[in-house]
């Protein structure tokens, strides 16, 4: 975990909706996320998932509630989708921390199951496009996930962040991260049932 700071956030009674008129995304909202724990997120598109994890970013205001959370540099996130940018793996991997050594790119890349770029002939040198064009889905997740492991923490967010990746490879990287993070807190939002064996806590969403 990040030094000197506790990976622990609270939600009490938060309630969230997009516009005056809409439905409540949240309603009365209330979850204690403590150090260490790793909390599995489920539910239906729709269920608020996603903007539990943006209201502990702060990137959103919940209209009723509190949150208690650490400093936004507690945190390392990987959100929805294909997140690398045009350049090099290397420099994709030096936006979650530009001071990591190769040892440690191939360090987090060997968490995240991304050994492949070992074999790549330029290795962290080989180029991709913006969302990651040149490396399959499944591939460019897995960089993503190694970039927001280099990145010192308290607390993980992972927003569907094995979508692509089949069943067991998705196993694979989920005991690899309870490993490495085994002080820090990992908040993992998913469809897939099959995640809730690595979890020390679930939560159900459903629709408001």
């Amino acid at each position: 975990p990040l030094k000197g700071v506790r990976g622990s956030v609270r939600l009490s009674n938060v309630s969230y909706q997009y516009s005056a008129e809409g439905k409540k995304v949240l309603d009365h909202f209330s979850h204690e996320f403590l150090p260490g724990s790793f909390t599995a997120v489920l539910g239906e598109t729709g269920a608020g998932k996603t903007t539990l994890l943006r209201i502990m970013l702060r990137l959103v205001e919940p209209q009723a509630g509190e949150v208690e959370a650490p400093p936004l540099r507690a945190f390392s996130y990987v959100p929805q989708g294909n997140t690398l940018f045009s350049g090099s793996i290397r420099e994709n991997l030096r936006i979650g921390n530009p001071e990591a050594t190769s040892q440690q790119m191939f360090e987090a890349l060997h968490v995240a199951q991304a050994d492949f770029v070992r074999d790549l002939p330029r290795g962290l040198d080989t180029m991709c496009g913006e969302g990651g064009g040149g490396l399959s889905e499944g591939q460019a997740q897995r960089v993503a996930i190694a970039r927001a492991i280099l990145r010192p923490c308290s607390i993980l967010l992972l927003d569907e962040a094995t979508s692509a990746l089949d069943v067991d490879t998705e196993r694979a990287v989920l005991m690899a991260i309870r490993e490495h993070y085994a002080d820090t807190t990992i908040i993992f939002v998913t469809h897939r049932l099959s995640a809730v064996q690595f979890a020390t806590d679930e939560i159900h969403m459903k629709s408001t």
